[in-house]
């Protein structure tokens, strides 16, 4: 496309994420509270104590997860209500407001505009994995309301904003940086894998980080539960793992995605040579998720993902082939540091560490 002949951070826009609002002390989700998230304190307290809901906007009603460790907001078997504030970010898919809920809590709540079914499965989707997780590196989903053509999600606010944004604030980041919020995104990630949840969509936008440093994953709507392929012993016609996590990216996935897609993911949306990973079921499919990490890295490092210079057809055709190799990391990162990016984008899934073992590498172990 013609909007990508010039691609930079840019290369986002015809993605899904959030598009940041003109605020930008509070672009993006999430808070920098502990994952019990009983006392919240918003971060930047002299930048929020003026901050205001629409004097207009009315409660209302969100049905809360199961997560019995959010008493301050609702029971279970309660509603928790919510007045509308300021506008966070706008995409695509809707946009995503502060909300002030009855107990005096600020959160973020995603507004979806539900126009098809498969919207709404892909929505669903996102809250069922939401609702079951609890880790300080995953977003805390709160509760969901369904009204009128659009799917409410509240869920915990992170002030920071994502990496992403820091990206476009501040530039590239330094190896002690990118050490710290990346190994707490595949601390998040390991506990989702350990769930047989592949997360399917890594990468700068998707990775919050609240003003105290803390990171938490975001953004499910990619994800796929893929534990009942990890025995492979589910016999008939099932659909290989890869192919079942491929057949969550649509073609407009491939406009914002493409740059962190790992190779057998693309052969399979392709529907090229069988891979090892499409053909076993012993988890090798949520090692896509290892290549977005190192992929993110780079993106970090030097504020553009792998292929960048490429439109995104173009990155997907090269990804495929592995040719050109993505770019090394700048001069003055480390040896571990380019070992783990290197054994992050190896091409055989088999051959790529598990988010177990790159927690354990030299490279995230290092002193702060």
């Amino acid at each position: 496309a013609s909007s990508n002949k010039d691609l930079k951070p840019s290369y986002e826009s015809h993605n899904k994420d959030l598009k940041p609002s003109d605020e930008s002390s509070n672009k993006d989700l999430k808070p920098s509270g502990e994952s019990s998230n009983k006392d919240l304190k918003p971060s930047g307290e002299s930048n929020n104590k003026d901050l205001k809901p629409s004097g207009d906007s009315s409660n209302r009603d969100l049905k809360p997860s199961s997560d019995s460790s959010n008493k301050d907001l609702a029971s279970s078997d309660s509603l928790l209500q919510w007045r509308q504030g300021p506008l966070l970010g706008r995409g695509s898919y809707g946009s995503v407001h502060q909300g002030l809920t009855d107990c005096g809590r600020i959160i973020a709540v995603k507004r979806v505009f539900v126009d098809c079914a498969a919207e709404l499965r892909r929505i669903r989707r996102e809250v069922d994995i939401l609702s079951c997780m609890s880790h300080p590196n995953i977003v805390q989903l709160f509760g969901t309301r369904e009204s009128d053509g659009e799917f409410h999600i509240a869920m915990e606010l992170v002030p920071g904003g994502s990496i992403r944004s820091l990206l476009d604030r501040f530039g590239a980041l330094t190896e002690r940086q990118c050490r710290g919020y990346l190994g707490q995104a595949v601390s998040g990630l390991a506990f989702l894998h350990q769930n047989g949840i592949l997360h399917g969509d890594i990468k700068g936008h998707n990775i919050m980080v609240s003003d105290a440093g803390v990171v938490k994953l975001i953004d499910f709507g990619c994800s796929r539960r893929l534990h009942q392929h990890l025995g492979g012993g589910s016999g008939g016609g099932d659909q290989p793992p890869a192919l079942a996590a491929a057949a969550s990216l649509d073609a407009a996935s491939l406009n914002g995605t493409p740059y962190w897609m790992a190779p057998e993911l693309v052969l399979a949306f392709g529907g090229g040579a069988a891979t090892a990973a499409a053909r076993d079921g012993d988890g090798q499919q949520l090692k896509s998720d290892c290549w977005a990490i190192g992929c993110t890295l780079l993106e970090m490092a030097t504020t553009l993902p792998p292929y960048s210079d490429m439109p995104p057809l173009a990155a997907v055709f090269a990804i495929g082939r592995g040719s050109p190799e993505p770019p090394a990391l700048p001069q003055g990162f480390s040896e571990p540091a380019a070992e783990f990016y290197a054994t992050c984008l190896r091409r055989e899934p088999a051959s790529r560490p598990t988010a177990q073992e790159l927690l354990r590498h030299e490279f995230l172990l290092a002193s702060p």
